[in-house]
């Protein structure tokens, strides 16, 4: 990642501490600010370490900034640009300063509202979230050489029907996508626990689902793909999409 000179930046409200919220992104000295000074030290660890978790599993190498003061919000003095860029959507970009040599990004009171409103979500799950790190470990290690056919197709879940996909709901070109499409590939990617920001609680087929996004990269070329999951009936299950 680049140095950056000196930037002349509006001013954001900040304490002396605020500065040691840091962390090492590749062999760079990264840091978020926080602008809501009331949060408690356990949850501004808890945003500094998931924000810490999303740019780990971004390349350092590509990372640049878009120098200049923020439209959206007025006040800070860039923001960062990844290329095959693989981060939840409402992750906090805003770049606010390099301060002794470290660059620091502002997480705004929006920001920390959101990720009060994910970490309430997350203990409210606790059973689904303590199953995805083993969830994406069996995905990332599946083949056919380790896994039956039946076995791939039921990590899926349908949608539509709300149950486990099955070797009759698909075609033949739509089992060998699931092990080799952009879409769907279990041997040529890599996946990724998702974020906080990337779980929800939502709407999908008229009824209430908690479903997550997994960031997925590919081991051919580094591009970022996206992987919807949901947990149902006390599983973890990819989204199907038969396309077209």
């Amino acid at each position: 990642m680049k140095k950056l000179l000196p930037l002349l930046t509006l001013p954001l409200v900040v304490m002396a501490d605020d500065w040691s919220w840091t962390f090492k992104w590749g062999t760079n000295d990264v840091g978020v600010v926080f602008e809501n000074t009331n949060l408690t030290a356990s949850v501004k660890s808890a945003i500094r370490d998931d924000f810490a978790y999303v740019l780990s599993y971004n390349i350092p190498s590509t990372a640049k900034f878009e120098v200049g003061i923020d439209t959206d919000s007025g006040k800070y003095a860039g923001r960062l640009v990844l290329d095959e860029e693989a981060t939840p959507d409402k992750f906090p970009a805003a770049f606010f300063q390099t301060h002794n040599g470290t660059n620091y990004f502002a997480i705004t009171h929006e920001d920390s509202t959101n990720y009060l409103a994910q970490i309430a979500l997350t203990n409210q799950y606790r059973a689904a979230i303590s199953g995805l790190s083993n969830f994406v470990h069996t995905i990332n290690h599946a083949t056919t050489g380790n896994l039956s056919r039946v076995a791939l197709v039921n990590m899926y879940w349908n949608l539509s029907e709300d149950r486990v996909l099955t070797v009759d709901d698909i075609s033949e070109r739509a089992y060998l996508n699931l092990l080799q499409s952009d879409r769907g590939d279990i041997k040529g990617y890599t996946y990724v626990v998702p974020s906080i920001l990337d779980l929800a609680y939502c709407e999908v087929e008229g009824k209430m689902w908690f479903m997550g996004v997994l960031r997925v990269r590919s081991k051919l070329n580094g591009r970022a793909l996206e992987q919807y999951c949901a947990y149902r009936k006390g599983k973890w299950r990819l989204i199907f999409y038969e396309g077209p």
